[in-house]
């Protein structure tokens, strides 16, 4: 590297001589500015190519928030974290894995979303005999069922979900995802963990008025894990 930049610091001393030092030096720092990210993660792809796929396959992203996370730069180690962005953010970085910032309502805890969790965007409804409402969708799965166990009956359907372009309304079961049959919320949110997002699958329910129904859904990039 030295021996093939040799020429380079000839040519640059000879302009420096002919135009100052200074436009040199701002030249320099303003390709170093435009060329530091790209080449660094072109470095990555060509030294380790199975990293930059993880990479882009799951992707890290840290969601909080931004008023409660701090600048991440330790160079000797001592720096004391406290808050949950903080944390989180730092255990990440001493374990070398790179994240994405997103921010969160002011005062929520942070959290760490891994990958692209498959999601579905069905609230369940509890058990009609425990009294319960339709539950909420703050799993990864949005199956958000509360009450006793009983069938995986729709108590709500999030807008703009796969679920609401299939045409799933309350009331309706679903009864198995790709002919694996589904029981309750654990077995729903089983089937659906087993896939990711973009990945379609076969939705099977039955209808308030006893109508079966299968149809194809594709995954949708669900909520942080």
């Amino acid at each position: 590297m030295t021996v093939a930049s040799a020429p380079l610091y000839v040519f640059f001393g000879w302009l420096s001589d002919k135009v100052g030092r200074k436009w040199v030096m701002w030249g320099g720092m303003t390709l170093a500015l435009v060329a530091y990210f790209p080449v660094f993660h072109a470095a990555t792809d060509l030294a380790n190519p199975a990293l930059a796929a993880a990479q882009k396959s799951t992707p890290v992203v840290v969601i909080a928030d931004p008023a409660r996370c701090s600048l991440q730069f330790d160079i000797i180690g001592k720096a004391k974290y406290a808050t949950s962005c903080d944390l989180a953010k730092s255990a990440l970085s001493n374990a070398g894995v790179s994240y994405a910032n997103q921010a969160a309502p002011a005062g929520a805890l942070a959290t760490v979303k891994i990958g692209n969790p498959a999601f579905l965007g069905v609230q369940l409804a509890s058990n009609t005999q425990s009294g319960g409402t339709a539950g909420s969708a703050t799993d990864p799965n949005a199956t958000g069922t509360t009450g006793t166990a009983g069938p995986a009956t729709v108590g709500g359907v999030i807008a703009g979900t796969p679920a609401e372009t299939l045409g799933l309304v309350a009331g309706d079961t679903i009864t198995a995802i790709d002919g694996v049959a589904v029981g309750d919320a654990t077995t729903l949110s089983a089937a659906i963990s087993a896939n990711k997002s973009g990945d379609r699958v076969a939705v099977s329910w039955t209808d308030a008025s006893g109508a079966t129904h299968t149809a194809t859904a594709t995954l949708a990039n669900g909520p942080a894990l």
